[in-house]
């Protein structure tokens, strides 16, 4: 999508994909869902302050025009490009951290925990851990809503790490984020997986999926 002039030279401070969260000066990325778009959902975006609107076409609905409204940027296939974007807004944090991706039907959260604990040492702090259990540092997490959350939150957690002087972090994916993108723009030193069986098909289709 082409950058309107007048939005080129203006800071973007930060990225959301719930128009709950956004803050004045963010991106809100509006994707199509199972059942709504978030398009739908641009004036909530627009009252907190949203600096521009990027979203994912087709849109059977009318898209809202006129001084009020905000930007628009159309970006085919954002779902899956929203990873990489957010990659870059924070300057590729995988990059600066030894990422170890573990995915599989079972057993995701027990080897994340377990290869956390042993990366976790007093020369570089606790190592970053992202999963079932939570989101944080080994020892110091938060919940999350999904095993492997939206990939804004996965980028804004890498690039904390490694802010905050983080050499490791370990991250459970489950096969609906590989399917979805959540990781996509993340750079695996490792990947691992436990065992593959048939659940979940009910999503994929097939085990090769």
């Amino acid at each position: 999508a082409e950058v309107p002039a007048h939005l080129a030279d203006r800071p973007v401070t930060g990225l959301a994909s719930d128009s709950r969260a956004v803050r004045p000066g963010d991106l809100f990325f509006a994707v199509r869902g199972g059942h709504r778009h978030g398009l739908e959902f641009i004036d909530t975006a627009r009252a907190a302050g949203a600096l521009a609107v990027v979203w994912e076409p087709p849109h059977a609905g009318v898209l809202p025009v006129g001084e009020a409204a905000p930007p628009l940027l159309a970006v085919p296939e954002l779902r899956q490009r929203m990873g990489l974007i957010a990659s870059r807004f924070y300057d590729a944090p995988s990059e600066r951290l030894r990422v170890v991706g573990i995915t599989g039907t079972d057993g995701k959260t027990s080897c994340a925990h377990f290869i956390a604990q042993a990366l976790s040492d007093a020369e570089h702090g606790p190592c970053g851990i992202l999963g079932t259990l939570g989101v944080g540092e080994y020892g110091r997490t938060e919940p999350s809503p999904h095993t492997t959350p939206d990939p804004l939150a996965v980028q804004g957690w890498l690039a904390q790490l490694a802010a905050a002087g983080r050499r490791y972090a370990v991250m459970e994916v489950s096969s609906h984020a590989l399917d979805q993108g959540r990781v996509n723009g993340v750079e695996f030193a490792v990947a691992g997986l436990t065992h593959l069986t048939r659940d979940h098909l009910d999503y994929h289709g097939t085990p090769e999926a």
